[in-house]
């Protein structure tokens, strides 16, 4: 079934840094997407912008974690810099957002640019 709202998926690609931004929906039909952008970045540091991600489910949560797993066994992180409100409810209920901020991996690499605040 096709989502509602088709996920757009844009990367910026910065020396070691990259920044993805994701909007629409996220969900099992369109999470692949996603998925293929974030396996380029596995041992870099990434950025992920979901502020415009209008729905997510288990699906994202599940791709955002094995991403983290992945990327800091490589060397890489994943810090999430815009959190709309249906993945932070989503963060918030499993205790995962604490994964995901700034300081929860190793800094980017040199003339990476810092991003925004993530407190959203």
């Amino acid at each position: 079934m096709a989502s509602s709202n088709p996920l757009t998926v844009d990367v910026v690609d910065v020396l070691d840094a990259v920044l993805i931004r994701a909007s629409g929906d996220l969900d099992l039909a369109t999470v692949d997407q996603l998925a293929d952008a974030l396996a380029r970045t596995e041992h870099r540091a990434c950025e992920l912008d979901l502020a415009q991600v209008t729905f997510a489910d288990s699906t994202a949560l599940n791709l955002l974690l094995a991403h983290h797993r992945r990327a800091t066994a490589k060397g890489g992180v994943l810090r999430l810099i815009g959190v709309s409100e249906p993945l932070r409810v989503i963060l918030d209920i499993t205790g995962t957002a604490y994964l995901f901020q700034p300081g929860s991996g190793p800094e980017p690499g040199p003339g990476a640019e810092p991003g925004p605040d993530a407190s959203g």
